[in-house]
């Protein structure tokens, strides 16, 4: 049985948070996140360095206990790298809605609240390609090699920033993944509905099937428009 996290969609204006670090809207990458080891923003900032943009990487985040570790990422990070610490509130919320890209770059496998977070602000999101981050965005995002992560991070980077129109692409998925599986709707009605069935003495396993009907697991597709010289016969004959 599972019941995801839920999310709403939202966008906010309104602080001086980009003013204050120099940032302009839909102009930096972001990231956010504790700055200890296991979340990678090495592995982003290593990847960042050798992709050509005048975009700025925005480190949301910092960690009590981890000198050491925050000192060698702010010697590696270029001038193009802003290290904003902890951001909360109405200034968290900005900055999430005005990124051009989120990267989720933590090798640490389970369900992460801050990516689906991320998806609704109405991020394209690029992640790491684990099973439990898989799960969350289905095919409403651009994924790197877990396992080659530093070189194909570097190229799937590169990739989106030269096409800001797949960029637009994977918001619009995005938003549209979280209102179709993850809304607070949806979300409460599957816990109402678990409630319910077990207060009349049902079990768990027999009220699976009607939590999957509120919420299908299959994933949401990321929609192109494919040019007509180049579907294959089979999508004609599938899709009319």
């Amino acid at each position: 049985l599972f019941i995801p996290y839920g999310a709403n969609i939202r966008h906010h204006e309104g602080s001086d948070v980009l003013e204050r670090f120099g940032l302009e809207s839909r102009r930096y990458i972001l990231f956010v996140g504790r700055l200890v080891p296991e979340n990678s923003a090495h592995t982003l900032i290593n990847a960042f360095s050798r992709v050509e943009t005048d975009l700025n990487l925005v480190i949301v985040g910092d960690a009590l206990y981890a000198d050491e570790y925050k000192a060698s990422l702010k010697a590696s990070a270029g001038k193009r790298v802003i290290f904003t610490g902890y951001l909360f509130g109405e200034e968290y919320q900005e900055i999430s809605s005005n990124a051009y890209l989120y990267v989720m770059a933590s090798g640490v496998d389970g369900t992460r609240p801050v990516l689906l977070d991320q998806m609704a602000f109405g991020n394209a999101v690029l992640t790491r390609n684990t099973p439990a981050n898989l799960e969350v965005v289905g095919r409403a995002a651009a994924t790197f090699d877990h396992h080659n992560d530093e070189e194909d991070l570097a190229l799937k980077l590169q990739f989106l920033v030269d096409h800001p129109e797949e960029v637009l692409a994977l918001r619009m998925a995005a938003e549209e993944r979280v209102r179709e599986k993850y809304s607070w709707e949806k979300v409460t009605d599957r816990y109402e509905l678990l409630y319910r069935e077990l207060i009349k003495g049902r079990n768990v396993r027999e009220i699976a099937d009607q939590l999957e009907e509120l919420i299908p697991l299959e994933p949401v597709p990321v929609m192109r428009e494919v040019p007509t010289e180049i579907r294959t016969e089979a999508e004609v004959v599938r899709n009319g």
